[in-house]
């Protein structure tokens, strides 16, 4: 048996081996490092975005190629697991990473490439630019009835937390200022109140995300409606500040975003819209 971990790289295939060849790795397909007692080998491959686990989307994003890391046996010195953690954090400075531990499931980024901190000098360098900035809006409408009830509702949001957490909420609540708190409170409770009111539930996201809003609105059949010939529909949306295009990364994984919740929710009609010229207050939009 052999102690893993996983070093998901912004860096190519090429790059990621000259990485670990620069911390005494040898090899090309398989790279290895040998000692008496142990040993460290390494695999390169290159990866799609559905391959990257929620863990390490919550705090990295772009990464392309993934370096698998095996210690064996398991039962090695404490220098060898030394060594391996050596590895697995310098690969991830140098080709850019975020650092799995497969036995215990934390993961290690280095200070400088952690999400919010990419998060906070996008968003930092857009407002020198000027007050005015640009907001994706993400919206999908819908006329089925697949999350209109708890348990449709709990698998959307566990979807919209695998490929874009920030979005989830944060604090909630029927109207501002919003006096619930998703770690206090509990997603169930939230999950009550969407499905008590139809037309959505007030949300604080986290940044750069902003205005999540579930419709679980009734449709005709459902409910009467006026007398007016009218057409209404279910729908998703939440905003993304646009100055995080600029972070390294989000921009492929929020279009990596947008198309797995489109496959998900199913919706007949989807967008991203740019809105321009907004005006920020207290660092959102």
């Amino acid at each position: 048996m052999s102690y893993d971990v996983s070093v998901w790289v912004r860096a190519d295939l090429e790059t990621a081996r000259e990485s670990l060849q620069a911390l005494g790795l040898a090899g090309q397909d398989q790279l290895l490092l040998e000692r008496s007692a142990w040993a460290i080998s390494a695999f390169v491959h290159p990866i799609e975005p559905e391959d990257i686990p929620p863990e390490v989307t919550a705090v990295f994003r772009g990464p392309v190629t993934l370096i698998e890391l095996h210690l064996s046996p398991i039962g090695a010195s404490f220098a060898a697991y030394r060594h391996l953690r050596k590895i697995a954090r310098g690969v991830a400075k140098t080709a850019e990473g975020a650092v799995e531990d497969l036995q215990t499931g934390e993961v290690w980024v280095p200070p400088s490439l952690r999400l919010a901190k990419a998060v906070r000098q996008a968003v930092a360098a857009d407002q020198q630019e000027g007050e005015r900035a640009t907001v994706l809006s993400f919206g999908w409408w819908f006329a089925h009835d697949l999350f209109t009830d708890r348990d449709g509702l709990r698998a959307l949001l566990s979807e919209i937390e695998a490929v874009l957490p920030e979005a989830l909420p944060r604090r909630y609540g029927p109207y501002e200022p919003l006096k619930y708190r998703r770690d206090r409170d509990g997603i169930d409770h939230y999950l009550d109140l969407l499905v008590e009111d139809d037309d959505g539930v007030e949300v604080a996201s986290t940044a750069p995300a902003q205005d999540l809003r579930i419709s679980t609105v009734k449709l005709p059949g459902e409910k009467k409606l006026h007398r007016e010939i009218m057409f209404r529909s279910r729908y998703i949306r939440f905003d993304v500040d646009g100055a995080v295009l600029s972070a390294p990364g989000y921009q492929a994984h929020l279009i990596h975003a947008f198309r797995t919740l489109s496959d998900f929710v199913r919706p007949f009609y989807g967008e991203v819209r740019p809105i321009r010229n907004m005006i920020r207050a207290g660092g959102e939009c």
